[in-house]
């Protein structure tokens, strides 16, 4: 498979796993939902994080890119929707030791992945 010349492939190393499930128009008394991971990993390839301070607080710039959504079986072997969001090591390092950042990539992930894939 040949590469476009505008596009670079990158390989991301693992994070951690969010999952969720994605509801849908139900019938009436049908509270079933389809499971979806979404895989937070990091890439070197990707901007460092960056905040800059304001009277609130700080105002963070999460710099990530999401890969193509695809298929992955849970435990049980049932096939669920599977996305990437990748981050610079530096964002999950921080994640990794402070749940409130961690929070944040989650958030940052989860309306990444709605914004750009709405269904």
């Amino acid at each position: 498979d040949k590469v476009p010349k505008d596009m670079k492939i990158v390989k991301p190393k693992g994070g951690f796993v969010l999952k969720t499930k994605k509801r849908g128009k139900r019938a009436k008394g049908d509270d079933s939902a389809e499971k979806c991971f979404i895989n937070v990993c990091s890439s070197e390839e990707l901007e460092k994080p960056s905040f800059k301070s304001t009277a609130k607080g700080q105002n963070w710039s999460l710099p990530h890119m999401i890969g193509p959504p695809h298929m992955v079986q849970d435990k049980k072997g049932t096939p669920c929707m599977t996305f990437e969001v990748c981050f610079h090591p530096e964002t999950l390092d921080k994640a990794r030791s402070n749940d409130q950042f961690k929070n944040m990539v989650a958030s940052v992930a989860f309306s990444a992945i709605k914004s750009n894939y709405k269904k």
